[in-house]
């Protein structure tokens, strides 16, 4: 005879950023203003591009849709921020998305690096497959998470 557990309810998380704390994973997106870039990136990295990098390495993934959409958000903003600098959200968030990318990618090659000589052969390509289909699912939800940016670069470029 099984005994039932009791249903386990998640507390709110509590984000914090800078001075800020975020309750119940909603960001209040009205109040963007009194964000800086910095703490826009860090509720970026820490509620979306940590927890993903993180299911990469161990295959848990703990990000809600409500985390990635205040995160788009952020993305969102920054990017349409002009009165403080034309290019410079933009510029700052796509080097948050190069940085995180060109990070995994070195860590893949160090990874991969392990299998050498000969007999490595097979372990070297199911290495390299796993690694490129951890590469494959980085590269989609950051594309999706900093899709408006491509949008923000081409609006520019046409001016």
């Amino acid at each position: 005879m099984q005994v039932e557990q009791p249903m386990q309810v998640e507390q709110p998380s509590i984000v914090p950023i800078g001075p800020f704390a975020l309750q119940h994973e909603v960001f209040p997106v009205d109040d963007l203003d009194q964000y800086s870039i910095q703490q826009g990136m860090e509720l970026i990295y820490s509620s979306n591009i940590k927890p993903l990098l993180d299911y990469l390495q161990s295959g848990a993934f703990d990000r809600t849709t409500i985390k990635f959409m205040n995160a788009y958000s952020v993305v969102v903003h920054f990017a349409e921020r002009k009165w403080t600098n034309p290019s410079g959200g933009v510029d700052s968030l796509m080097g948050l998305y190069k940085k995180t990318v060109k990070d995994f990618c070195r860590g893949m090659r160090e990874r991969l690096s392990q299998w050498t000589g000969p007999a490595s052969t097979h372990a070297l390509v199911a290495g390299f497959t796993d690694e490129w289909q951890k590469f494959s699912i980085l590269v989609y939800w950051m594309q999706k998470l900093f899709a408006y940016l491509d949008r923000c670069k081409n609006k520019s470029e046409k001016s």
